[in-house]
Parts: structure tokens; C-alpha cells; sequence
């Protein structure tokens, strides 16, 4: 299973080994020496992992959270665990979240990782390929952890990213955080081919929905933006921690669908997500936002979130 046991290093300490190759777009360190933790039990990348019948690769039949690890602390971990636990009962696993909760703990004391990203999937597993699940069933659950280059995260919050927009053609059920993820790769494909980051998805009303992989926040007279929670976006964690720690600043913050003439025209546009954090967008389909360059509220909204976990 290649996608599933695809892998993270136990070795922390050394974020730039010669085993290591950076992905540009994602910020991301990945090394061949890696520890992944399945249903218990710790295993190298060359190990036998999961099955080929495990639903998550037959169907996407499985979700999953990152949680970002400042300092050797998950930063909202209960909060993630929250949000897995209501995409566990959306895609009915009879699954309690304390033990995977407990799963999470041992791994974590293992490992201890510094600076890192926790990758947590869990997936039903089946004998036979059908599309038909028979009740109990047995449930995988897999993590590792993956070194965060902090560096490079920093310069692009500092420096802003170009973004593209492109059709949302998802399925409805956005606000479970579900493994299956080809659109999402597909319009994220369409950026980076652009030499850009990031997409931002447009409903065929005309309405913005998210990034491939972040919430979208726009600020138009000093009116903060974004799309609100329903089934049409995934719940963001750190979308919530801007938006509280707006309101605690004094901030207006308005939660409604906005239009794509609304997002081209926004005095600032920025993008969050659990690894990145905040990151300001400059560009929208080559139209420069804010002159192409990060906003005031933007730079003081990402001072307030380095500040809430220092």
C-alpha cells in the first residue's frame, strides 16, 4: 500500500538529511527511513502494511486529520479528535474515538517528535471487494509523523503565493474529511502547472467555497470574510482559530458565501490550513491582489497566530 504506508522519519533532529527532498508546494520534508504505527503495532516503510482489500484504497472508503506539533505539543488536538470523531459517525463507523485517541498517545510517546505534522487515518477493512459492508466490521487505523520545514513555511507566510481558481466539482459532503481526494488533487494539479500554490474552488453559482486544502478568507473594508460552515466546506481548525482570534481583536468577521467578483475585487486574500497556518495570496489567475503583495490585517491576523502558540 503505498499511499497508506507512505512514510515519515522517526529522526527528527536532523530536518535536512541527505535522504530528504523538499516539496516546494506543500512545505514539506519526506525521508525514506520512516515509522509508521498501524493498528498497534510500529512498522518500517518496507514492512507489510495495510491490505489491498482495505476500503480506503478500493473506495476512499476512510478519513483522516493532520495535527500540527509545535515544540513537541498537538497543537487543538482535542479539536481535531473532535472533528474525526463527528467524520467517524457521518460515514457511520461504529468506532470509539478513545481508542484511537489511545492509539494516538502511544505512538506520540514513541516517537516524540519537535517539529512535526501527525498524519492519522482511519479505514474500514474488508475481505472481498464490494460495495457492500457488512455490520461490525473491523477498522484500520494508521499514522506517522511527518517533519514540518518550518523555514520554508515562514518565508511564504511572509512572502504570499499566487493562486488559481478552478470549478468545485466535489461531491456534497465537504465538511467530512474523507480521504477521497481526487478532485481536490486534480484542481490542486491545474495550480501548480500554473506555477502557482493553491486553487480556490468556485460553485457553478458563481459562489467560493475553499481551497484544495485551506479555507479562504477575504478582507474588504476592514470586514473579515469567509465562507461559512455547512456541508458545502470542511470545518478548518485553524479557520476557527482566526476567526476567534479576530472577534477577540475587535475584528468584524462575517461568515457568508461570497462571489468570485467579491474575491478578485478584496483589499486582501489570504488562505489557512493546519500545517501552513496563515498564508497571504498576491495573485488570483495573474490578477495581483493587494499590489502582490501581504496585507496589514493579513501580517497582524498571522502575528496573533504565532503569538497563540509561542
Amino acid at each position: 500500500m503505498v499511499v497508506i504506508c507512505s512514510t515519515i522519519s522517526s529522526n527528527f533532529s536532523n530536518m535536512r538529511s541527505p535522504n530528504c527532498s523538499l516539496q516546494s508546494n506543500l512545505c514539506h520534508i519526506e525521508c525514506l527511513d520512516m515509522n509508521v504505527f498501524i493498528n498497534g503495532s510500529t512498522k518500517k516503510l518496507e514492512e507489510p502494511g495495510l491490505s489491498l482489500t482495505d476500503r480506503s484504497y478500493l473506495f476512499g472508503d476512510g478519513v483522516y486529520e493532520v495535527v500540527h506539533i509545535y515544540n513537541g505539543k498537538m497543537f487543538m488536538y482535542d479539536e481535531h479528535m473532535e472533528r474525526l470523531d463527528r467524520s467517524l459517525k457521518a460515514v457511520h463507523y461504529s468506532l470509539d474515538i478513545e481508542q484511537v485517541k489511545q492509539q494516538v498517545k502511544t505512538f506520540f510517546q514513541q516517537e516524540r517528535p519537535l517539529e512535526a505534522s501527525l498524519y492519522l487515518q482511519v479505514s474500514r477493512h474488508a475481505g472481498v471487494r464490494s460495495h457492500w459492508t457488512k455490520d461490525p466490521m473491523d477498522y484500520n487505523i494508521a499514522m506517522w509523523f511527518k517533519p514540518i520545514d518550518m523555514e520554508a513555511i515562514r518565508l511564504k507566510q511572509k512572502n504570499g503565493f499566487p493562486v488559481v481558481t478552478d470549478r468545485d466539482v466535489r461531491w456534497k459532503f465537504r465538511f467530512i474529511k474523507s480521504v477521497s481526494l481526487l478532485a481536490n488533487c486534480l484542481s490542486l494539479r491545474k495550480a501548480l502547472l500554473q506555477n502557482c500554490n493553491e486553487a480556490i474552488l468556485i460553485e457553478d453559482t458563481g459562489e467560493v467555497t475553499e481551497g484544495t486544502s485551506s479555507n479562504v478568507f477575504i478582507v474588504k473594508d476592514n470586514q473579515l470574510i469567509t465562507t461559512h460552515e455547512g456541508e458545502h466546506i470542511l470545518s478548518g481548525i485553524t479557520r476557527k482559530h482566526v476567526i476567534d482570534l479576530a472577534k477577540k481583536d475587535g475584528i468584524e468577521v462575517v461568515e457568508r458565501f461570497f462571489s468570485k467578483s467579491e474575491l478578485m475585487d478584496a483589499d486582501e486574500v489570504f488562505v489557512t490550513n493546519t500545517i501552513s497556518e496563515i498564508v497571504p495570496v498576491i495573485k488570483i489567475d495573474d490578477a495581483p491582489i493587494h499590489r502582490g503583495t501581504p496585507g496589514s490585517m493579513t501580517q497582524h491576523l498571522q502575528q496573533m497566530f504565532k503569538d497563540s502558540i509561542s
